[in-house]
């Protein structure tokens, strides 16, 4: 319960649910790449689990494949975000962001089949 509870967390601060105050600062890049590559360990514990309970529960099979279909398209974007952070550039993580939100959602739809 706790990790849907900080998936949901995640999902709600990556798609940008909170209100920003107007003239902050925007958070380092360093920053935004440690909060993706968290947000895609928790995706990938998920699917982990959702993996083991196929068996029993064939009905979640579709969703996970599309999940994790979504995990691989996330990833490959974040890996590239991380070389260019890794490489001392400052690229732009909205686009990366909208992704992470959009697997956390499917996530969280999983995680609602599991139960």
């Amino acid at each position: 319960m706790k990790k849907l509870l900080s998936v949901l967390i995640l999902a709600i601060l990556l798609s940008g649910g909170c209100a920003r105050p107007t003239g902050t600062v925007p958070p380092p890049a360093a920053s935004i790449d440690l909060t993706i590559a968290r947000s895609l360990l928790d995706a990938q514990t998920i699917i982990e689990q959702a993996k083991g309970l196929v068996a029993v529960k064939p009905i979640i099979k579709d969703t996970l494949n599309k999940v994790i279909a979504s995990y691989n398209t996330v990833e490959s974007a974040y890996l590239v975000y991380h070389k260019s952070i890794v490489a001392g550039t400052n690229p732009d993580p909205v686009a990366l962001q909208t992704q992470v939100a959009g697997l956390l959602t499917s996530v969280s739809e999983l995680v609602g089949m599991l139960k």
